[in-house]
């Protein structure tokens, strides 16, 4: 790679990837693992009979000849049927909320005309400007103007659902400033058309739909479901006259780490969603300062920067924007935005790691479910006819089947991981390429595996059900095999994907991202293994200790 210094103009920010997309995709990997794990809760408390959709395992021993022929048709299809209910309950679920949050960003639009009392903008003189302001922006969409009757508002919002699309205007942007003070009008405008033309308004508006309502029912359902099943358990126990204060604690503890353990989860979904905010209000600032001098801006930010007194902690962690001062320092030096994060990297292969547990072990018993009783049926229709070869050629069919469509899983979840989880190691080229203090590549490479594998830690410290467990402490010993692991092959992949890419990249070629399909399938691979490694050693490594 060249490492001669050049300077990265506003309009080359957009040749590469935006990391809004990147969170955006962690916000929805977060939301899906999040939902499909309170989904189980619900079979999981509720349910009389062995809740684990694993449990299905032992049903699908159909290459026992003997046990099969010796099985009643009614006694099998009664048995899967009490799995059939408690997984149909948790995917429903997970449906549902999905659906929910849709349904209230599709009604997000008239929901805010109606309660800013907005009224369509008619002046012909402003339409005009907007219109042509919409041109230099490179939009071709029809947009609707809105106006709302505070004179003293001289803010602008685009907001909207699918393909209609809306900007609202404070009365005192179009009548005082677009008069008195253009340049400062025309800022404002191209930056919200700015959130248009970076596909912002449907990424910001579903994500906050999913926090409003849908995110109190995930809430409240795991609260209500895990408080029941704690009463009912005592309750049992009581009648049982098998009670004592060293039970009850346990259970309480138990169901106290499930809450914990949901709660931060959904903590999350707020901390994403905020880095998404933020992502999003650099990347229009910078497409804004493409399309004009950016002078103005850089100016106003500074100034206002200066005046506005320093955040606290508080509205550091609480505030959805950037502050002025962060919007500054970006606007005058652009290539800090492609500045590798080692706290996104964090939350992202902690989120990967909730989701890909969450996923592999409700798709494979969800697979094994469908080929169980697929197989089954097959058995029982063929019986008097079959023999033993028979019988087996249909149970190595099913497997083969099986196997095939869980390769194709995995490789799925794979391709989404691998998305995100390259992201900052491919922004180190980018930086490099044009900042003055480059990066140094190893010890950055180090920090972001070791980074990696933490994230890896806590998705398991923060995994309900399948994860970490206050009754059983001793299986944080298993914590640092489980990271050297981890640290070992994020490492080396890291190491491979990057100087790869480097050997590909000059003047004439700039990093896109992207790789040939068969690497990117490879690297897929690699991080299933990772994770799946990581799974299924934090148990390994437990068992080996104490056994």
């Amino acid at each position: 790679m060249d490492k001669k210094k050049t300077t990265l103009t506003y309009g080359e920010v957009f040749e590469y990837p935006p990391e809004t997309d990147n969170i955006f995709r962690l916000f929805l990997l977060a939301v899906t693992g999040i939902t499909i794990i309170i989904g189980n809760y619900i079979p999981s408390f509720l349910f009389e009979t062995e809740s684990s959709p694993l449990s299905i395992i032992p049903l699908t021993e159909f290459y026992d000849v003997d046990k099969v022929f010796s099985t009643s048709p009614d006694e099998f299809y009664r048995n899967a049927l009490l799995f059939i209910k408690p997984i149909a309950i948790q995917f429903s679920f997970v449906i549902f909320i999905f659906g929910l949050s849709y349904f209230i960003y599709r009604r997000k639009p008239a929901k805010i005309i109606r309660q800013n009392n907005l009224t369509l903008i008619s002046d012909t003189e402003v339409l005009e400007t907007l219109n042509a302001l919409k041109k230099k922006s490179g939009l071709t969409l029809n947009l609707n103007y809105y106006v709302n009757g505070n004179i003293k508002d001289f803010s602008a919002q685009v907001f909207g659902a699918g393909n209609k699309i809306y900007l609202k205007a404070g009365r005192g942007l179009v009548k005082i400033m677009l008069k008195k003070n253009y340049d400062m009008f025309e800022n404002i405008i191209l930056h919200e058309y700015s959130h248009i033309k970076n596909k912002d308004i449907g990424k910001t508006y579903f994500a906050e739909s999913f926090l409003k309502t849908p995110f109190l029912i995930t809430l409240i359902t795991a609260s209500a479901v895990m408080f029941y099943a704690l009463i009912k358990n005592i309750t049992g126990r009581i009648i049982s006259n098998d009670f004592t204060v060293l039970s009850l604690m346990g259970k309480i503890s138990v169901y106290l780490n499930l809450f914990l353990q949901v709660a931060v989860l959904l903590i999350l979904l707020f901390v994403i969603f905020r880095m998404l905010i933020r992502s999003r209000e650099y990347y229009a600032d910078l497409r804004a300062a493409s399309l004009k001098s950016a002078d103005t801006m850089i100016s106003y930010f500074k100034k206002a920067g200066e005046k506005v007194t320093a955040q606290n902690l508080f509205e550091k962690l609480s505030g959805f924007h950037p502050s002025l001062k962060l919007r500054y320092e970006t606007l005058a030096d652009p290539v800090k935005i492609f500045r590798p994060s080692e706290k996104l990297l964090f939350i992202n292969t902690l989120v990967s790691y909730i989701f890909f547990a969450g996923a592999f072990i409700y798709g494979l018993s969800l697979l094994l479910m469908i080929f169980t009783i697929t197989g089954y049926s097959m058995l029982f229709l063929l019986k008097g006819f079959l023999n033993e070869y028979v019988h087996l050629m249909l149970v190595y069919i099913e497997l083969l089947f099986g196997t095939i469509f869980m390769a194709l899983f995995l490789l799925f979840c794979g391709s989404l991981m691998r998305k995100s989880f390259f992201f900052q190691i491919d922004k180190i080229h980018i930086f490099n390429k044009y900042a003055e203090n480059k990066i140094s590549v190893l010890p950055a490479i180090i920090r972001l595996s070791l980074t990696a594998s933490i994230g890896i830690v806590c998705g398991y410290m923060l995994l309900p059900l399948y994860g970490f467990n206050v009754l059983h402490f001793k299986n944080l010993l298993s914590v640092p095999f489980v990271f050297v692991i981890t640290f070992v092959g994020f490492f080396v992949i890291n190491y491979f994907h990057y100087f790869w890419m480097d050997s590909k990249i000059n003047n004439e070629y700039k990093v896109d991202y992207s790789v040939p399909v068969l690497l990117g399938l490879f690297e897929g691979i690699l991080i299933v293994i990772i994770f799946l490694t990581a799974i299924l050693s934090f148990q390994f490594f437990t068992t080996l200790l104490f056994v």
